[in-house]
């Protein structure tokens, strides 16, 4: 019990550090809403780099391999579902919101407020904004899921 309070809170520090770190690189107003309809363009139209990974394994176990073209994480009250996903870069992600709060939700170069009850969908490949590698799905206030992106 004491061991998973730590790995929850070295979890939440861990995240908060990545979306500090990955706030210098990008400021609020450069990244596009998830809401709004994204253009057809490369990643180096939209930005000049590519997320870079917060470790090279996963802390969380076993990763949910999905083969469908978009993936899904749903975001509960305490835990994502599911807590990891190992994706391939031509897939997407859709980010479904089952809390009562309204969430901010941020991965590589995209960031989001999802309404409770409501979801969200980025229509960029993940090997378009992220390195391959292991990367954290920022949840605010709690709780997102790793995204293991294999190598393109």
């Amino acid at each position: 019990m004491l061991a998973d309070k730590l790995r929850l809170l070295i979890y939440l520090v861990a995240s908060s550090l990545l979306f500090l770190v990955g706030c210098t690189r990008v400021t609020q107003t450069d990244l596009p809403l998830a809401t709004e309809q994204l253009p057809a363009t490369t990643a180096t139209e939209r930005a000049p780099y590519r997320a870079t990974p917060a470790a090279n394994e996963i802390a969380a176990g076993i990763c949910a391999e999905p083969e469908s073209e978009v993936v899904t994480v749903t975001i509960f009250p305490d835990i994502p579902d599911p807590r990891c996903l190992k994706v391939k870069p031509e897939q997407k992600l859709r980010v479904i919101n089952q809390t009562q709060a309204t969430l901010e939700v941020a991965l590589g170069e995209f960031k989001a407020e999802i309404e409770a009850g409501s979801e969200v969908f980025w229509d960029a490949p993940f090997g378009e904004y992220l390195e391959p590698g292991v990367h954290y799905l920022l949840v605010a206030p709690c709780c997102g899921p790793e995204i293991w992106l294999e190598g393109n």
